[in-house]
C-alpha cells in the first residue's frame, strides 16, 4: 500500500489518503504540466509503474484516447479528493472517523473501482490527521468499534472485520 501526503498553501504535507494494489496517480501533472501536490510513500513492498509526460505523449501520438482516459482517472481522484474535504465536514467524531476508515480502505467516495484493504496500514497518530480528530479521541472511538466487531486494532494496522457496521 501507499501513504498520499498532499502539500497545499506553502504547508507542511500531511497524509491524506491509502491507496492499495491498481491505484493510478500522477495525471494532474502530466495533464497540467504543473508541479505534484501530491507525494507518495510505501508502506511496503510495491511496485510502481512510471511514465514522464514525454512518454505520455509519444503513446498519445498512436493512442490519441489516452488523453480521455488520464482526465476519467483524475475525475476519479478529484471525487476521493472531495471526498476527503466530505469526510472532514461531518461534525459527529464517530460518524467522521468511521467514514474515514472506510474512505482509507477503499469503500468511499469516488475510488478507482480497486479492491478494498481488509487491513488498513496506519497508526493512530496518521488516522488522528486524516480524520482531523485528537489521538485520545481516536483511540476512544477505535475502542467503540472494536467492541463491536467492526475492527480489531493492531500495532500499525486496523483489520475489517464487518465493515458494514461502521
Amino acid at each position: 500500500t501507499v501513504q498520499m501526503w498532499f502539500t497545499l498553501n506553502e504547508q507542511e504535507p500531511k497524509f491524506g489518503h491509502i491507496v492499495g494494489r491498481g491505484f493510478w496517480f500522477g495525471e494532474t501533472a502530466v495533464l497540467t504540466g504543473q508541479s505534484r501536490i501530491m507525494d507518495a510513500v510505501a508502506t511496503g513492498p510495491v511496485e510502481l509503474f512510471v511514465l514522464s509526460g514525454k512518454q505520455v505523449e509519444s503513446i498519445a501520438i498512436q493512442w490519441p484516447e489516452i488523453w480521455k482516459s488520464l482526465a476519467l482517472l483524475a475525475a476519479l481522484n478529484q471525487g476521493t479528493a472531495i471526498g476527503v474535504a466530505d469526510d472532514l465536514m461531518i461534525k459527529n467524531s464517530k460518524i467522521r472517523l468511521a467514514a474515514t476508515l472506510l474512505r482509507l480502505s477503499s469503500r468511499r467516495s469516488g475510488h478507482q473501482r480497486v479492491a478494498p484493504l481488509d487491513n488498513l496500514p496506519i497508526s493512530w497518530d496518521e488516522l488522528s490527521h486524516a480524520a482531523n480528530l485528537s489521538r485520545s479521541k481516536v483511540g476512544a472511538i477505535l475502542a467503540v468499534f472494536s467492541a463491536s466487531g467492526f475492527i480489531k486494532t493492531h500495532k500499525r494496522s486496523i483489520e475489517f472485520l464487518n465493515p458494514q457496521g461502521l
